[in-house]
């Protein structure tokens, strides 16, 4: 550890530096007048660029906004009657106009007859201490949110993946595929700190497991992003239509490909449309009855405002269009 300089004119020099380069602002208050002497930094967290040729009690109290100067000279009070710190955190109303938080500490000095005479203390600007606190708690917030959503999405995968009677087999492989397109859509939103995913990344990161090669030929459209839900909803829709194309439809024999493209419709701003279409796989047919990822597809698109999606079966294979909210990608060229 250092030691601290050796005289007391050193010491003085030592301490006048911290007061007048520090972001601590100090000041003295005499109790009987009302006024006090403080640092250039004091001044300056209250809005001065240049030290005010005098400050009272009544000057600070001002900057105080109105809601909590009640508070702040209660405390002062008790500080003055009982001989307590007066300490506490405001928000202000800088002489610019800027409202800021700061946090004070004043000291009683008492007399021989233990009145209190003076206050010494300081104030230091806390705002982005209180700003991080703020954007923290949004975040937990926000977590709690998605946490929740996220777990009805899985009870509601589990309870639709495992009806009575299933193959455990079969019905653990289809859980386990849609578990694994949510995860790779909380990837993407993650990346972009939840606020919205680019579609071309959103599709990446959904067809990445398949490994499908030249199976999926893309015509890549403009680009577009999807908002956090919405991105959930089409990577669950592209995992089903996979799913069903390497179980029973093109993909389920060689030489069969997904053609997949997108467009934004001139008639429907802020809208995007993508086309799954399945080319030389079996022959196909309108299926007697509906299953789950027949139902999952037909409820998510649509559950998004403007959301639409519709299925049905060509001569040459399954066809899909799904039309769901977001806006054009500056980033991205369009195509």
């Amino acid at each position: 550890m250092s030691e601290l300089p050796a005289s007391g004119e050193s010491r003085a020099d030592h301490l006048q530096l911290i007061l007048e380069h520090s972001e601590i602002g100090a000041w003295e208050l005499d109790v009987a007048s009302g006024s006090a002497w403080r640092n250039p930094r004091h001044d300056r967290i209250f809005g001065y660029d240049e030290p005010l040729p005098a400050w009272h009690y009544e000057d600070f109290l001002d900057h105080v906004v109105p809601e909590e100067r009640e508070s702040v000279d209660r405390l002062y009070g008790a500080a003055l009657s009982r001989g307590e710190n007066w300490t506490f955190e405001c928000r202000i109303d800088r002489a610019d106009g800027a409202r800021r938080w700061i946090s004070a500490t004043g000291r009683p000095i008492r007399d021989g007859a233990g009145e209190t005479r003076r206050l010494i203390g300081h104030v230091i600007d806390i705002t982005h201490t209180k700003q991080s606190e703020e954007q923290l708690r949004a975040i937990l917030r926000e977590l709690n949110h998605r946490v929740r959503n996220t777990l009805s999405i899985v009870q509601s995968l589990a309870a639709r993946s495992f009806p009575d009677g299933a193959d455990i087999r079969t019905a653990r492989a289809s859980f386990n595929g849609r578990i694994q397109a949510l995860a790779e859509a909380h990837s993407v939103l993650t990346g972009e700190q939840w606020t919205s995913a680019r579609l071309p990344d959103l599709i990446d990161k959904a067809l990445r497991p398949y490994d499908l090669g030249e199976a999926i030929r893309r015509d890549d459209g403009p680009g577009f992003r999807l908002a956090a839900k919405t991105a959930v909803n089409l990577t669950m829709t592209l995992n089903e239509l996979t799913t069903n194309a390497l179980q029973h439809g093109a993909l389920s024999r060689p030489g069969g490909r997904v053609e997949l493209s997108w467009t934004l419709p001139a008639d429907s701003p802020g809208v995007c449309e993508l086309l799954w279409a399945e080319v030389g796989g079996p022959e196909v047919a309108e299926p007697t009855r509906s299953g789950f990822g027949r139902a999952l597809i037909g409820d998510l698109m649509p559950s998004e405002g403007g959301g639409e999606s519709s299925i049905w079966f060509d001569a040459e294979g399954l066809r899909c269009r799904l039309r769901f909210p977001g806006e054009p990608d500056a980033e991205t060229p369009e195509a």
